[in-house]
C-alpha cells in the first residue's frame, strides 16, 4: 500500500506522457522491423539523392550499372583515371612569374633585398612608407607583411607609375605613428 501511495505521489501527465511515448516509439520500430519483407523498399520508396556514398557496400555498384556522367575521375581508382584521360602530354612553356616584384624594407625606410629600384620614407608622415619599382604597377595587386612579431597591420596600395605606399597600422586600423620592417610583394 505504501508502494502505491509513493507511485501516486510522483505520477504526474508529463511523467505518463513520456513513458508513453517511449512505448510507442520502441514499439513502431519493432513493427517496422517484423512487418516488412525482405527487399520490399525499392527505387520509388528512396528519395532522389538520400543514399551517398558512405551507404554503399564497396565493390556493390560498378561504372556499368550507373548511367552516362554519373562517376567522375575523382570517384574512380587511379588506374581507372588513367585510362579515361589518357597519356600525359608535354609540358608547356612556363607562364609569367606569379609575383613581379618584391621587397624587403627596413624600419627605417632603406631597401634591404628584392627587385625594387628605391624606398623612402615621406617626412609628413611617418606612418607611410613608398617603394618604387622598375615598370608600372597600375593594375597590378601589392601584398605587405610585417616582418617583426609587432601588433598592428599595413595597407598597401598603388600609388602614381611605378610606386607602392604602404602605410602601418596600428590594433584599431589608425596609422600608427612608429613604423617597422616589412616584406612587399607585387602580383601583375
Amino acid at each position: 500500500m505504501l508502494m502505491v501511495r509513493r507511485l501516486r505521489a510522483h505520477t504526474t501527465y508529463a511523467n505518463l506522457m513520456a513513458t508513453l511515448a517511449v512505448f510507442i516509439a520502441l514499439g513502431g520500430t519493432s513493427y517496422a522491423a517484423i512487418v516488412l519483407p525482405r527487399n520490399s523498399v525499392g527505387s520509388r520508396q528512396i528519395k532522389s539523392g538520400a543514399v551517398k556514398r558512405a551507404e554503399l557496400a564497396r565493390g556493390a555498384v560498378g561504372t556499368r550499372a550507373l548511367g552516362r556522367g554519373a562517376v567522375g575521375p575523382s570517384d574512380l581508382s587511379a588506374s581507372a583515371r588513367l585510362t579515361l584521360t589518357g597519356p600525359q602530354g608535354p609540358a608547356g612553356a612556363p607562364g609569367a612569374p606569379a609575383v613581379t616584384y618584391r621587397a624587403t624594407v627596413a624600419s627605417t625606410g632603406a631597401l634591404e633585398a628584392g627587385n625594387g629600384v628605391a624606398s623612402g620614407t615621406d617626412p609628413s608622415a611617418p606612418h607611410t612608407r613608398f617603394v618604387e619599382f622598375a615598370g608600372p604597377v597600375s593594375g597590378c595587386i601589392p601584398v605587405a607583411t610585417l616582418r617583426d612579431d609587432v601588433s598592428g597591420g599595413l595597407r598597401a596600395r598603388v600609388s602614381d607609375g611605378n610606386r607602392v605606399i604602404v602605410t602601418r597600422l596600428d590594433t584599431t586600423g589608425s596609422p600608427a605613428p612608429i613604423f617597422a620592417a616589412f616584406n612587399l610583394i607585387v602580383a601583375c
